[in-house]
Order: structure tokens, then sequence, then C-alpha cells
């Protein structure tokens, strides 16, 4: 919850106040919408109540009969009308103004999300790699900040709702507090039940996004072996039955729930207002009965709290609809927020030595253990269906660790990837050289870090050049990978999580010569796409750890992983890394409905 708040208040800052004027237009706009229906209303009960009656009324000097004045109807007329026209202006504007400002959001997010990418000094892998590849800033710039946009437009369709629900509660309060303060009583019972239907679209949202590409990908296998097997004109009966199993019906189930978890808002408030207005009518009808009042406090009082329970399902639709959406929100608000210029200092940040892992998920691998205690300078290996990149680093750290740790923890990650290149630095920038130090004595560290020389043949001549990505690339891979380790050595980075083919690439003597350097730096070996489970443990790992689902889903030695490698592969499911499909899975999303 405390993350979830954090979100929440820094989308309402970032949008809300950025947009102040405006989004005060069109909550002001919405609320008068609102109680001009409620007015028009008002107004027909009224002369309802004068037909009824059926006694002269004057206005203004002037003598009606409301029985036979046509002109008493004609004004009563004239008056609905333009309060309803009014209303539906009002109305017209403060949504439109609302889809303005979740199209300039928009947009801002976008321009953000390329300046954020494209300024390689303020992100917070900068010391060793580059900025984000394409696929990457497509799906934060076009799904991600469209989900952003339409979130903050939800919200302020909710503002004006609400506003007109404080309305109508303290109209509601003033009639009967005795009434009131029991249907009080009743929300608060019902907003645990919509508590629980958010964390369910929060869950349900991410499992959707994180089964699609393995989805994707066992249909495409399907469509091949469909084409495969129709060639000999036959089809076998298991593949009628094919949606059942795998993470296809994951991804189908998560979606199925995604879309009905705002009808189960709707229900839950349905229920409550069913509760409410039984009780009160059995409650204003027994006052009726014993002190002989009017039933007109019955009906204002029951028309008023059915306005209220509207409004209330109205709010907890949107704020439902907002949460479908938050697992996406929340990675560019990660992009965004701890995109951190690189420490400049050769000291490690201040910070824990040992911290602990976070709790186990609720699929859990057999004989796994409950906690570990992550030390510094001790490798772990992580198994994970997600491909570290800048993208999926947050989300990393958010399901190894636990929330009180995340945010101290982000700034001072950092990644290693045959996937990212250095940034346009020099190396004497890139690796924190002083002023005297000479490409003879680089390139002799790097010898004591047990590089070949056929290896170091390929170094810079000038280490005060910049080296762009495409020079980066035509380096020999095992050099390009030792000055990596080296920057994160002189570099202030208390994390570091290292893609496995990195490790496997480094001469052993080399690994172990900058293991030994990094004595005070978390390290992380990451397993994925694909996991050699031969090689977990022959690289210094005491500990391996399985993510699934946002959550740990196993920890124990390299020989427990080895024993247990079917079921570790059955719990994380299809590997993947996120490319294409899954690109094609959050573009779906960002577009539904």
């Amino acid at each position: 919850m405390q993350r979830y708040a954090q979100i929440a208040g820094w989308i309402a800052k970032d949008g809300l106040l950025k947009y102040k004027v405006r989004a005060a237009a069109t909550v002001v706009a919405g609320t008068m919408s609102g109680m001009l229906q409620a007015a028009a209303l008002g107004q027909a009960v009224y002369y309802a109540k004068l037909l009824e009656r059926g006694n002269t009324v004057a206005f203004f000097g002037f003598y009606f009969d409301p029985r036979k004045s046509l002109v008493l109807i004609t004004i009563a007329s004239i008056g609905v009308l333009i309060t309803l026209l009014v209303s539906s202006l009002l109305q017209f504007f403060s949504r439109y103004q609302a889809i303005r400002i979740n199209t300039i959001y928009e947009e801002f997010c976008v321009k953000r999300g390329i300046k954020t990418a494209a300024n390689f000094q303020v992100l917070h892998s900068t010391n060793v790699s580059c900025p984000p590849d394409e696929k990457i800033v497509r799906r934060i710039c076009h799904s991600d900040c469209r989900l952003a946009g339409r979130a903050l437009r939800l919200l302020l369709w909710a503002v004006g709702p609400f506003t007109q629900l404080v309305i109508f509660v303290s109209i509601l309060f003033y009639l009967d507090q005795i009434a009131t303060i029991f249907a009080g009583l009743a929300a608060l019972a019902t907003g645990y039940f919509l508590y629980r239907i958010n964390q369910s679209a929060t869950a349900d949202s991410r499992i959707y996004e994180d089964s699609g590409p393995g989805a994707a990908t066992e249909k495409a296998q399907l469509i091949h072996q469909a084409c495969s097997i129709t060639q000999f004109g036959h089809v076998p009966s298991w593949y009628e039955d094919v949606y059942s199993n795998g993470q296809i019906d994951v991804n189908r189930k998560a979606y199925e729930a995604r879309l009905s978890v705002t009808e189960r808002s709707r229900l839950v408030v349905g229920i409550l207002s069913a509760i409410i207005i039984g009780v009160a009518i059995v409650y204003f009808g027994g006052k009726s009965i014993v002190a002989g009042t009017s039933w007109g406090a019955l009906l204002a009082y029951i028309y008023m709290l059915k306005r209220s329970t509207q409004l209330t399902e109205q709010i907890a639709i949107t704020i439902t609809s907002v949460n479908r959406f938050y697992p996406q929100i929340k990675r560019y608000y990660e992009f965004i927020t701890h995109s951190n210029t690189p420490p400049s200092s050769k000291q490690c940040l201040s910070g824990p030595d040992e911290v602990p892992t976070g709790k186990l998920g609720s699929e859990a691998v057999a004989g796994t253990e409950s906690e570990y205690i992550l030390k510094a300078g001790r490798p772990i290996a992580l198994l994970s269906p997600y491909q570290i990149n800048r993208y999926s680093l947050a989300h990393t750290i958010e399901s190894l660790l636990s929330e009180s740790y995340i945010t101290s923890v982000l700034p001072s990650t950092c990644f290693i990837s045959k996937n990212y290149s250095i940034p346009p630095f020099t190396l004497r920038n890139f690796l924190y050289l002083s002023d005297d130090v000479t490409r003879t004595e680089l390139s002799d560290q790097l010898a004591a870090a047990g590089l070949k020389p056929e290896s170091l043949q390929t170094l810079p001549q000038n280490i005060d050049s910049v080296i762009y990505p495409d020079q980066w690339q035509n380096l020999d891979p095992t050099l390009r990978y030792a000055i990596a380790m080296q920057a994160v050595c002189n570099s202030s980075y208390k994390w570091v999580l290292i893609d496995r083919i990195v490790v496997t690439t480094l001469p052993k003597a080399t690994y172990d010569h900058y293991l030994n350097r990094l004595e005070k730096i978390f390290i992380i070996v990451v397993d994925s796409p694909k996991i050699d489970y031969k090689k977990i443990g022959s690289y210094n790992e005491e500990r391996v750890i399985v993510l699934k689902n946002s959550a740990i889903a196993g920890i124990g030695s390299p020989e427990w992983a080895l024993d247990n490698k079917e079921q570790i592969e059955s719990v994380i499911g299809p590997q993947f890394a996120i490319e294409a499909a899954q690109i094609a899975e959050a573009d779906i999303s960002a577009m539904e409905e």
C-alpha cells in the first residue's frame, strides 16, 4: 500500500497539479452539472406537488392556478429545460477538458520518456550501458504513456462525482444523523470488499501482461503445428483442447478477470445500495407511523441516498479501472523517477551490507527456503523470465526485495548485459580514471585482471576519445565485459545485476579478479531467457532465487535448483525476453476498451 500510495500521489502531482487551472475547471463544471441535474429533478417534483395540492401559487405578484395555468406549466418546463441544457453543456465541457488533459499529459509523458532515454547522463545504468534500445523506448513512450494519460482522465472524471458525493452525504446527515451514520458504517464495510477487488485488478493485470509473451509463443507454435498437421489431412483430438493448458489459458483467464473486475465493483455497490435503502424505508416508515410525520422526508432521503450510491458506484468503477493500469503506470514511474545522475565517487554508496529477500509468492517450488539474507560480495543466481534491461530492472528488484528496501536500492543499482554498450563517454570518464592514467597503464590493469593479449589489442588507442556504440561493438567481447566490470568496481553503485553470458564469456581468472574487488557490492547473476542449470553455482553463487509473477517462487542451493529443474520450469513457464511479443501484448492492453 505504501508503494501504491506513493505512485498515486505522484501521478496526481505530476498530472493534476501541472494542469491545475484546466483540472479545476473540469472538476467545477462536472460538479455543477451533477447538481443541476438534481435541481432539475427538484423543480419537476416541486411542480408535481403544486399540482397535487391545487392551491393558488404566487410568483412575483402574479397568481397562478397550477391545475389550469398554461403559463405556470410553461415556466416550469422552460426552467427544467434550461437547467438540463446548462447541465449537459457543463458535462460536455468537463469531460472534453478531461480528454484534452489526457492527450496533453500523454504527449508530455512521451516527450519526457524520449528525453530520458536520449539523455544518457540521467539513466541509472549509465556506467555499464547505453540508452535503451528502440523496442523498449517504443513501449515506454507508447503503451505506458497512453495508459498514464488515460488514468489521469479517469481520475479527473472521479473527482467531480466525489465532490457531489460529499455534498449529498452532508445533506443526508442534515436530514437524519442516525440513518446517515448507519449508511456510513455499511459503506466502510463495503470499502473493504472494494479494496480486495482493486487488489485483484492489479494482480490480474500483472498476470495478464506477464503471461502475454508466453501465450503468444504458444499460439505461434500451435499455428506452426497446425500447418504441419493439416498437410496430412488429419487433426488430432487434443488440438481442440489446447486453450485449456499452459500460458494461453493463464492469459485468457487473467484477461477475463481483468475485464470483469469493474462489474464486480458494480455488484458490491449495488448490494450496498439495496441494503441501505431497504433499512431506510423501514426506519423512516416506522417513524412516520409512530410519530405521524410526513412521508416526504422518506422520499427525499431515499432519492438522496440512491443518488449517493450511484455516485459511489461511479467512483468505485473508475478507481478499479485505473488500478488495471497500475503495473504499466508503475513501470513508467520507475523509469522516470529512478533515472538518476550516475554517482561520481569511487566509494560505494552507504547502505547495509546485508539485505533480506522479500516474501515468497503463492507459487513455491518444493523444498524452498522461506527467506535468504543477501550479502555484499557473495553472488547469487537469479532465475527470471525477464531479460535484464532498464525497463525490467526496477520490476526485478521489486520482485526480489521487500518494499522497505526498494526506494534506496534502485538508485544504487546497475546492470551488465550483452545487449547494451558503453554510453558515448570516453574510457577515462567511463572508468573514473584520473587525468594522469595513460592507455598503457589501463592496458596493464586489464592484463592484471587476466585478459589475454589478443583481447587487449582492440583497446582504443586514445582513451580520451568518445566511444560510440558501433565502435564499442567492434571491441573483443571479453574486453567489453571486462571494461564494464571495471567500471562497476570504480563506481559508487551498491548493486549490480550481471547477465550469465557476461560471466561465462569472461575468463574465470578475470571474473574472480573482479569478484574480489566487488566485496562491498551485492552481485546478482541473472539467468534469462534460457537457463543452463549446469552452469549455476560454478561462479561462486551461494544461493539460487526463482522469480515468478512479481514475487519469489523459490530459494535454495545450486544443487536444489538442479534437482527441481522440472518444477522450476513449470513455475516460471515459457522463458522469454522483452521483445516484439511483449510489446504487442502491451500495445493491445493500451488500446483495448
